[in-house]
């Protein structure tokens, strides 16, 4: 995970919802992770926790940070958010970028969700498509806010 300081807009957006340097949520996360994993594998999918992903979910996990102030959309920084089937098209998605992928989080407003891989790029699986957010949580975050996203296609190996 990155050790550069979040921009001034993120940090104070992060900061304003619960989010401070050094935060750690280890032990509350760790439960939401073993349910994502073993969620899987009652679908009948593997799923391996992945250090980028308990980075992340260490530093983040359990916030709900606002999206859109206008329509309340919020990410939530959840492991265990998705819908009915959602390892199979996860787990296609990580063959497509020749990565694994672990969710760290969803959207509120259709359900989306965010994934992290092994080398620290953010994905957003959504029923409109697949998109890439960025490299590391930071970017991931100002991207996110900003409204920028790119086709996760042009990641596929």
């Amino acid at each position: 995970m990155s050790t550069v300081p979040p921009s001034e807009e993120v940090g104070s957006w992060l900061a304003a919802h619960g989010w401070f340097e050094g935060r750690d949520a280890g032990s509350e996360v760790e439960v939401l992770i073993e349910a994502r994993i073993r969620d899987f594998r009652e679908q009948g999918e593997t799923l391996s926790l992945l250090a980028t992903a308990e980075a992340f979910l260490r530093s983040y996990g359990k916030l709900e940070l606002p999206i859109s102030e206008t329509t309340g959309v919020r990410l939530i920084l959840d492991p265990t958010g998705g819908y009915d089937e959602d390892a199979e098209d996860i787990v296609e998605l990580a063959n497509d970028l020749g990565q694994r992928l672990f969710p760290v989080g969803y959207e509120t407003y259709e359900g989306g969700i965010l994934l992290v891989d092994e080398v620290d790029r953010f994905f957003y699986l959504h029923h409109s498509g697949s998109y890439f957010l960025g490299e590391g949580a930071l970017e991931m975050f100002a991207n996110r806010l900003g409204g920028r996203t790119v086709a996760a296609e042009e990641f596929y190996v």
